[in-house]
């Protein structure tokens, strides 16, 4: 599979992190036209609607937090577009002969990788400080709330994953283009050309089966 082909794929994953941040806005309007109405009912009911009126603060809390995981996931898919509009950029540059020679390529290609860095080291950050379990948290906590928080994890780690992708295939076209005279031939670089190991960790990062099974043809091979 050529390299550029792989990272139009990743570029379509990307849309169920799109999708996962609808989710997660839909979620805090649901709550917020909730907590509305029980606060209004809890208005009208007085002194007895003490108990509605708690569960309405809950409701608002739990709705300003659906709001902030969507603006998360809303900025891991903005910047996930930039990044991956710098490595088509890489790619169509191959095809028009940008670069004159493979050094001027390498300058480009360090600058995407120090994007691509920044990205991920961010979103490890991120993902890190995020509970995993029920158990995780410091008090008890709604199921609404864990399961927003469990999907905006899961949408940062695929983002991690994806971009962590690109990361390797950028490195792949800066170690290819040592040597290079015709650095207009690496657009067509295809993943049989890189070691073992980088097949087996985009393998992974993909989750691409067509990769596994390369990978095992190869190994089968030897």
């Amino acid at each position: 599979m050529r390299l550029s082909q792989l990272i139009e794929e990743l570029a379509v994953k990307f849309d169920p992190c799109t999708s996962a941040g609808e989710d997660v806005a839909a979620a805090a309007a649901r709550t917020t036209l909730v907590a509305q109405l029980t606060a209004l009912e809890a208005a009208r009911a007085g002194a007895v609607g003490r108990g509605l009126q708690l569960a309405a603060e809950e409701l608002q809390e739990l709705a300003l937090l659906t709001g902030s995981q969507d603006k998360n996931i809303q900025q891991l898919g903005e910047g996930a577009k930039r990044t991956i509009a710098e490595v088509r950029g890489i790619f169509d540059g191959l095809a028009n002969n940008r670069w004159e020679n493979a050094e001027q390529l390498r300058v480009d290609l360090a600058a995407v990788q120090d994007t691509i860095a920044l990205m991920v080291s961010g979103l490890v950050r991120k993902i890190s400080s995020m509970p995993q379990s029920i158990s995780d948290y410091e008090a008890p906590q709604s199921a609404d709330r864990v399961q927003i928080e469990t999907l905006l994890r899961q949408a940062m780690i695929n983002g991690r994953d994806r971009l962590s992708a690109m990361q390797i295939i950028v490195e792949a076209l800066a170690t290819f283009s040592h040597g290079v005279v015709d650095v207009e031939k690496l657009r067509n670089l295809d993943t049989d050309a890189l070691d073992y190991n980088t097949r087996q960790r985009l393998a992974g990062l993909t989750r691409d089966q067509r990769l596994d099974d390369s990978i095992i043809a190869s190994k089968t091979a030897h």
